[in-house]
């Protein structure tokens, strides 16, 4: 008697169908999984870098009397301060993003997608991981004194690997009245220092990060907030 095999085989249709099912479903997922992931690489990177920041800032300070105030004059020698503290740390004093550097991209964007003036000469600290902190010193007017020096650092936490946008993979640290004989201080949170409004957070790094300038993500970050619908 023959016995007739009742397990039948996929049909070249349903094999098509199904590739085509887990075509779109990879379509839809991957992308999202790709964002999340890149984004908790920014987050983790700009955490490790603030840590990072301010141990040194309070190592230097210590050394100064407490205070920032004479430990340096300029961003070269700001540069070369941080550096100093850090193992591994290499510096590139007046360097030109024109000339290409290996750490550092030529163009960068904030997160509206307007580009940023590179223009200029800057100093810069980069480590074998790839990260970057561009070094430079604002004067801004003040009440109590005729000018006030402000620090500001620029964290690129992956170097020239991209996307090199404000709010992404770069951000902003503030060293406030810098050359004032005042108690070492750091600002780990974008412009909070400048304003602390909501709204201008908010506006400024939204949950999508698809607009603003990107300032004020290192609030969101610290805060655990970021990039809610990223």
């Amino acid at each position: 008697m023959l016995i007739k095999n009742k397990n039948k085989g996929f049909t070249l249709a349903e094999v098509l169908i199904t590739l085509s099912i887990i075509g779109v479903v990879a379509a839809l997922t991957i992308p999202s999984l790709v964002r999340k992931y890149e984004k908790q690489q920014w987050i983790t990177g700009y955490k490790a870098a603030v840590n990072l920041l301010s141990q040194t800032t309070m190592m230097i300070a210590a050394e100064n009397g407490g205070t920032l105030n004479g430990a340096f004059s300029n961003e070269a020698e700001m540069a070369q301060a941080y550096a100093a503290h850090i193992k591994g740390a290499h510096t590139c004093i007046d360097c030109r993003l024109e000339d290409g550097l290996d750490f550092w991209a030529y163009k960068c964007h904030y997160l509206n997608g307007q580009e940023v003036d590179t223009s200029g000469k800057w100093s810069f600290i980069y480590f074998d991981n790839g990260s970057a902190w561009l070094m430079s010193i604002f004067y801004f007017p003040d009440e109590s004194v005729e000018y006030v020096a402000e620090g500001v650092i620029l964290i690129d936490v992956n170097g020239k690997k991209g996307p090199n946008t404000n709010g992404k993979d770069q951000h902003i640290i503030y060293l406030p009245r810098l050359f004032l004989a005042e108690p070492a201080t750091m600002i780990s949170e974008g412009l909070k220092y400048f304003s602390s409004n909501e709204e201008d957070i908010l506006e400024d790094c939204p949950d999508d990060l698809k607009s603003g300038y990107g300032d004020f993500c290192g609030v969101r970050i610290l805060r655990g907030d970021y990039g809610l619908k990223y």
